[in-house]
């Protein structure tokens, strides 16, 4: 019965590293299309002015 606790403990560590992971992931994500979007606004308004 111990092995299977441990082995419930591994899947857990698991299971929390991927989901770690994964948010990671979809926080830089969500940062970088802020920084696109605030890019594409710079250019717009960089092209008005030229224009």
């Amino acid at each position: 019965m111990e092995t299977l606790s441990y082995m419930l403990a591994g899947y857990l560590v698991i299971w929390a590293l991927a989901f770690g992971f994964v948010f990671s992931i979809w926080a830089r994500s969500r940062r970088l299309e802020q920084e696109v979007a605030e890019l594409r606004r710079l250019v717009e308004k960089l092209e008005q002015k030229e224009a």
